[in-house]
């Protein structure tokens, strides 16, 4: 029989820092759109647990602390310590266990909304993804970068169209598929995933239909597929179509798609649930 066991484990303290995060909402410097999410986010600052951060694997970052042999005193160093802090003694062992880190495939599902930012509004956030050299996911600050850039994105849109009733569904690019996407996966294909076979599906659609550039589609794709992502899409226009019609954009017969016109620039555009099936086919790639 396999069992678990309880062994101890690092964790960082949050209450120090829920504290800062509360107070700068508390006095205004930070604010939320709408406000009543306010009410939601103290709720969580205040009952927040601790993080437990380090995990029993063979690879990673390991854990920067050292034990004391000789006094049983644990160093905890950004730079690898080569004696306990507290008596002096040499015979230190580092723990073995590693920070808990994101895997390839979660980057993946962030990197998708930031390339939507970019579809979207800024252009400057594809050309950064483009430049990568193919060392993305493992360039902490240039994803840190793009990160920025995308949150900055959303935030201005959300600042624009609170009551969501118009710029805002620029946000869904790619959406509606996408959702249709992980209904018929059982929701075993990550929402970030699904959002960028939704992307690439959409824009081929776009393009061939002339309602966009085709190298607006191929230039969207090739982000995509330098990112990493793989974007064919396991489902036929059918399956994708009958698990849609529940997508909330859908208003009576008809249902809003965002279609990419250039790098940084996306309209919406209404069609009639009948001709959402053949819309889709033509997106299949």
């Amino acid at each position: 029989d396999v069992e678990p066991i309880i062994s101890a484990q690092w964790f960082v303290k949050m209450k120090p820092l829920a504290e800062e995060a509360i107070r700068v909402v508390k006095e205004g410097q930070t604010k939320f759109v709408p406000e009543r999410f306010t009410k939601t986010y103290m709720n969580w600052m205040e009952n927040v647990r601790d993080w437990c951060i380090s995990r029993q694997l063979w690879w990673g970052h390991q854990i920067p602390a050292w034990t004391c042999a000789d006094c049983g005193h644990i160093t905890v160093s950004r730079e690898d310590a080569c004696k306990c802090e507290k008596c002096g003694s040499t015979n230190i062992e580092r723990d073995p266990d590693v920070l808990d880190t994101l895997s390839d495939e979660l980057k993946l599902d962030g990197m998708a909304e930031a390339i939507k930012a970019g579809i979207i509004v800024d252009p400057q956030i594809l050309t950064m993804i483009g430049s990568s050299a193919g060392e993305l996911l493992d360039d902490n600050d240039l994803l840190t970068e793009i990160a920025a850039k995308a949150v900055k994105v959303k935030r201005t849109i959300v600042e624009e169209d609170e009551r969501e009733s118009g710029k805002r569904a620029l946000l869904t690019l790619g959406h509606t598929a996408a959702h249709a996407i992980e209904k018929c996966s059982a929701y075993g294909i990550s929402h970030g995933h699904a959002v960028a076979i939704g992307m690439a599906m959409i824009s081929a659609a776009a393009a061939a239909e002339g309602l966009c550039e085709k190298a607006c589609h191929e230039e969207i794709v090739s982000i995509l597929k330098q990112a990493g992502f793989a974007l064919t899409c396991p489902y036929s226009a059918k399956e994708l179509t009958s698990a849609a019609l529940h997508d909330k954009k859908r208003r009576g017969d008809s249902i809003t798609l965002v279609i990419p016109e250039s790098a940084g620039s996306c309209r919406l555009k209404k069609i009639p649930v009948g001709e959402l099936e053949a819309f889709f086919e033509k997106g299949l790639i």
